[in-house]
């Protein structure tokens, strides 16, 4: 939780709240017609994003913790295997991949949904991308056709993609520095070369 003083946990196909130390723990879901997963608590502790299969497929839900727990259903299009959505630090956006290599923004306040990228050349579909402290841009790792992976620029207000980095080296983990003025990640850059015939 935003505090420190909960945490938030699927198990069984429901969602527990369990306090660090001293307290009861909470069953906020009580639905045994679905199953819930990947249940991830907002910045500012309000909200709880989890995903339910109650409709018959995986969609992304929010449950209101300052309203009741009210339950809000933001997608219906579910066909294929969606990633563990990830909060936006202005709890008001959420960023998932699915298994169609699609990188998603997710409105959830409206629930539209934005495509940002499709990977064309990852096997494992889209699953690293990272959100900026000021919510305005998200990065993202996607290969190449030569399959080293960069580094890609989303801009929320642009709705620009831009690469950031060669497709000569390979790169991942992309994580920002508190402030947003940096963007840190580790990149393969060991080139050990090998002669053969062709060279001679």
């Amino acid at each position: 939780s935003h505090d420190g003083n909960r945490v938030v946990f699927t198990a069984r196909g429901e969602i527990f709240t369990v306090p660090v130390k001293q307290g009861p723990t909470r069953n906020l879901s009580y639905t045994p017609e679905g199953r819930e997963i990947e249940a991830s608590w907002s910045p500012n502790g309000r909200y709880i994003a989890y995903m339910s299969d109650v409709t018959g497929e995986y969609e992304i839900y929010i449950k209101d913790r300052a309203n009741n727990n009210e339950v809000k259903q933001l997608t219906s299009n579910g066909t294929i295997w969606r990633f563990t959505p990830k909060w936006s630090p202005d709890n008001s956006k959420l960023l998932f991949a699915d298994k169609n290599h699609t990188l998603w923004l997710l409105d959830t306040a409206s629930g539209k949904q934005t495509k940002i990228d499709v990977a064309k050349f990852d096997e494992n579909g889209l699953t690293q991308y990272v959100w900026s402290p000021n919510s305005n841009d998200i990065v993202y790792v996607k290969n190449n056709e030569n399959r080293y992976s960069s580094l890609f620029h989303f801009n929320i207000e642009s709705k620009k993609v831009t690469r950031l980095t060669d497709e000569m080296t390979s790169e991942s983990n992309p994580t920002f520095s508190p402030d947003g003025e940096y963007l840190y990640f580790s990149s393969e850059r060991d080139y050990n070369l090998t002669f053969s015939s062709y060279e001679f």
